[in-house]
């Protein structure tokens, strides 16, 4: 319940929040945005909700790899003690 409802995801919370802010491409223009980031090009944001909504966004993504990246080590290094 709680995964469908978080914003940052592309499930019910997404579309409540896509919704509200009106914007029916909240997705795209946030994943524009986040490659511009990445490529170190800064365009003029008009938009703060999006700014936000994609640095979150990024946040998220990062936090969820490096928690994935922790698990893998994790489990390795189970093993090795076996």
């Amino acid at each position: 319940m709680c995964l469908n409802l978080n914003p940052l995801l592309k499930f019910d919370g997404y579309w409540i929040l896509s919704d509200y802010l009106n914007d029916k491409n909240l997705y795209k223009n946030s994943q524009s945005l986040i490659n511009n980031w990445l490529k170190l090009k800064f365009v003029e944001i008009v938009d703060k909700k999006l700014l936000i909504y994609s640095f979150l966004r990024l946040m998220f993504l990062l936090f969820i790899f490096y928690c994935l990246i922790r698990l893998v080590i994790n489990i390795i290094l189970k093993l090795q003690v076996l």
